[in-house]
């Protein structure tokens, strides 16, 4: 191939993408919309499109990786990936239909035993949409495979290709959230993005025509030896065993800041709507694009590697610990930022809130990837399996994350000592490696551990123990009751005029002022007013 031709495929696979990215985030919004149905109830929903979502990337990166390493044919095997995709997506609405019957039955048999029913529903649902996940997990190694030429050009070219397709979900999830879905309907919505793999699969099998059967011999002529400097085969093994490992550590955390973070913006900015929530992921996934896009054009130019994964640790833990303090100082920047008068305003002025928190953070996690498939990528023949391998210990990290966060440590924790935990991971990860990184001067990475650490347990030391709770006592009110649980956190308030306030998630549920009492008394009426012999009454949250 000649240099124009590989520049213009290049940019071509660029493209697809970031359209790729797209249509997997759009798929992730609807799937949820539409499970909630099934489930009944959006947490479930989104667990198990989450679950399925990255149990499929690591199982599909880690297969299809060293299949692309001994099959070849990269951009052959993504337009067949990208083919299964879309062809599912479209079968998805009939399947769903289908299993409508199958739930009908399995609730006549273990209508008795709810959580089992729960938990078969669960299962079924997860298997069904782990198909179209590890098509998608599998899409990142296999172009990986096809666009990197040079082991020293790993950093840039997978990080690149990281950039470019979380680029294009955050546009995928903000389409469907704010613009698809309310325009077209679930299904049309789904029909949009099956359309865009599909004509992702048609463009890349074009491609593939001419660039797979050119592709070995290329690179088998212009692969220059790597350099000392460049080439992993001179990096030690223990560092890059306990690196790709801290990278599944790495995942843990940034999953599980996540499940803490949107649970207190929740809570604290009053969130309720599908486009709210969405736009946390946006900002997360925004920073994520942004740290992979600056990974990218710094990778390959680090001479230290492991140095640089250290400090990128000790970065995020000072960053999730100062999350605490940026937490606690919400209530104070949204009075300072004035009422919003609309609801297009009320979203500016949270997404404002919520770059401010979580933009920097997301960043270091960003570009961590392209450091990490830099340091474990040894050669061109096994690419496909290194960068597979990284994306999926990721990914296990962060699905143990996203479940031990919301499950084990805030329950049995708290929220403000589960985020000092996660930092003092990363801290503890950051100071292991720099320490072990004989190739660094001693001097320096006493610098980098000094400079960093210090902030970390002056943080740690002297933030109260309390300040994220205190939070959910504002003004004069006084703090009755307070309980943290996986579906939320309850409170009790004591407001001036004898007026206790219950409230769930940070919203107010039921206060015990006369206005409010006789309001939840009318709406218990309410029901036998308009039916004319009621002969069985269920009442729930008394209206509340």
């Amino acid at each position: 191939m000649n240099a124009s031709h590989t520049s213009r495929t290049k940019m071509i696979i660029g493209v697809l993408f970031f359209l790729s990215g797209a249509s997997s985030l759009i798929y992730q919004v609807v799937w949820v919309r539409m499970l909630v149905v099934v489930f009944g109830t959006s947490m479930f929903a989104v667990s198990t499109v989450l679950a399925a979502l990255m149990a499929g990337l690591a199982l599909g990166s880690a297969y299809f990786g060293r299949k692309v390493d001994r099959d070849g044919k990269g951009l052959r095997l993504y337009a067949k990936l990208e083919l299964g995709i879309g062809l599912f997506a479209l079968a998805f609405p009939l399947i769903l239909a289908r299993l409508d019957d199958l739930y009908t039955l399995l609730y006549r048999l273990l209508e008795a035993h709810d959580y089992a029913f729960s938990l078969v529903r669960f299962s079924i649902s997860f298997v069904v949409l782990l198909v179209p996940t590890t098509l998608m997990g599998a899409t990142l190694p296999v172009l990986a495979k096809f666009v990197v030429q040079r082991i020293s050009s790993v950093g840039s070219r997978v990080g690149s290709l990281y950039a470019v397709n979380t680029a294009g979900a955050v546009v995928g999830c903000a389409a469907a959230a704010f613009w698809l879905v309310e325009q077209f309907g679930v299904r049309e919505t789904i029909a949009v993005a099956a359309l865009l793999n599909l004509v992702i699969a048609a463009v890349a099998f074009l491609a593939s025509r001419s660039t797979d059967t050119a592709d070995g011999a290329s690179r088998a002529e212009t692969q220059p030896e790597p350099s000392p400097a460049l080439s992993n085969t001179y990096l030690p093994a223990n560092l890059v065993r306990l690196v790709f490992w801290g990278y599944a550590l790495s995942g843990f955390t940034a999953l599980g800041y996540e499940v803490v973070w949107t649970r207190l913006l929740s809570m604290i900015l009053g969130i309720t709507t599908t486009q709210s929530l969405s736009a946390i992921l946006i900002v997360f996934l925004f920073g994520l694009a942004l740290g992979a896009a600056i990974g990218a054009r710094l990778a390959d130019r680090f001479t230290r590697l492991f140095t640089t994964f250290g400090v990128l640790q000790l970065l995020l833990g000072l960053f999730g610990l100062g999350s605490i303090v940026m937490f606690s100082a919400i209530p104070g920047i949204r009075s300072a930022l004035g009422p919003a008068f609309s609801w297009e305003a009320n979203i500016v002025r949270q997404v404002i809130l919520i770059v401010t928190v979580i933009l920097p953070p997301t960043i270091v996690m960003g570009i961590l990837f392209p450091v990490v498939g830099r340091i474990r990528s040894v050669g061109l023949n096994t690419l496909g399996r290194d960068i597979g391998d990284v994306y999926a210990v990721n990914t296990a990290g962060a699905i143990a994350g996203a479940f031990g966060v919301g499950f084990v440590f805030i329950p049995l924790i708290g929220t403000q000592a589960s985020v000092t935990t996660l930092a003092w991971l990363n801290v503890s990860l950051g100071v292991g490696v720099i320490a072990l990184d004989t190739a660094t001067r001693q001097k320096t990475r006493l610098v980098w551990c000094a400079a960093l650490m210090a902030p970390v347990l002056l943080l740690t030391l002297f933030v109260p123990r309390t300040l994220l709770v205190k939070m959910f006592a504002p003004g004069q009110a006084e703090l009755l009751y307070y309980d943290e649980a996986p579906g939320g956190t309850v409170t009790v308030l004591q407001v001036p005029g004898d007026t206790r306030v219950l409230k769930v998630n940070g919203a107010g549920e039921v206060p015990t002022d006369h206005a409010s009492i006789q309001t939840f008394r009318l709406l218990g009426n309410l029901p036998m007013l308009l039916h004319e012999a009621a002969e069985e009454i269920l009442v729930i949250a008394f209206g509340g």
